[in-house]
């Protein structure tokens, strides 16, 4: 059985890589652009609402946001991960 410093240890550990984890895909999210001749599971079929950003470049703003969500729904996920492995430090 390993000691409860060790333990706590390696669990502050974890939370750490997860927490940067979410962090890094939050940004990566924050990030993301969808063109709208782009061919993606998240390009717009019927209705294209459609902008234009400050390179001059069309961006399809409803599979935009469509792919933020989908990458800031893993970010939400990790950080979860992150919380799980915190919660039993203060118990131990």
């Amino acid at each position: 059985m390993m000691p409860h410093d060790q333990i706590k240890l390696t669990l502050g550990v974890l939370a750490a890589v997860f927490g940067r984890a979410a962090v890094g895909l939050w940004i990566f999210a924050s990030y993301q652009r969808v063109a709208p001749e782009t061919k993606s599971r998240f390009a717009s079929e019927d209705v294209m609402i459609g902008i234009v950003d400050q390179n001059g470049r069309a961006i399809d703003v409803i599979a935009t946001a469509a792919r933020q969500t989908y990458w800031n729904g893993w970010a939400a996920l990790t950080a979860a991960a992150a919380a799980v492995c915190q919660l039993p430090i203060a118990f131990l």
